[in-house]
């Protein structure tokens, strides 16, 4: 990916879990970014909230006494990986918490179960990004890997979202679907969400 944007004369940032804050993805929008790629895991909250969604997983592990307004307003929630939990950003910490907006921004999620609803979406959406792309159902790491190394030099190189979405379809194998365990990739811009499968 880093090689991807250096051909296309793009700058490109890198964060390790490590490096991560919460108060990085707290002013994430101010940094200008026209691709920005989450490849973390996106998870079911385990929250009390009356709407059950989706969040990206962040690398801190949960702790009920850390972030408490955050997690009260429903901004982060708690969020179970193989038995480990951790903190999760929820749509209400982007549309929320963030500062700033996404102005044209085209947001990535390599995580599964991204697109099974629209929750997260609409969040990046609502502040000002132009496209949001993700998956329906569960993905392995390879798969996701191998889609998302062929995704970005295509958009990189002036290939429609919903052509390369599609192409990516059809590289995964005949006819994917998630009644058959095959993930979907999936995008949502403000005219609609579009699939195939």
């Amino acid at each position: 990916m880093a090689s991807a944007a250096h051909n296309a004369s793009l700058g490109f940032d890198y964060y390790t879990p490590s490096s991560l804050s919460l108060d990085t993805f707290v002013h994430l929008p101010l940094d200008g970014y026209r691709i920005l790629i989450f490849r973390t895991h996106i998870g079911y909250t385990n929250s009390t909230a009356t709407s059950f969604h989706v969040a990206i997983t962040t690398s801190e592990p949960y702790d009920n006494y850390r972030y408490v307004t955050d997690q009260a307003s429903d901004q982060l929630a708690n969020i179970n990986e193989n038995g480990s939990f951790y903190f999760g950003l929820t749509p209400n910490f982007v549309t929320q918490r963030m500062c700033g907006t996404f102005p044209g921004t085209i947001v990535m999620a390599m995580g599964c179960y991204a697109m099974n609803a629209t929750d997260i979406s609409n969040s990046f959406l609502q502040k000002g990004a132009n496209t949001f792309i993700g998956w329906k159902g569960v993905v392995r790491v390879d798969q996701t890997d191998i889609a998302f190394e062929q995704l970005i030099p295509q958009l990189l190189q002036g290939t429609s979202i919903n052509q390369a979405v599609t192409n990516i379809n059809n590289n995964l194998g005949p006819g994917p679907t998630i009644v058959h365990g095959q993930p979907i990739l999936a995008y949502q811009d403000h005219q609609g969400t579009y699939s195939i499968g």
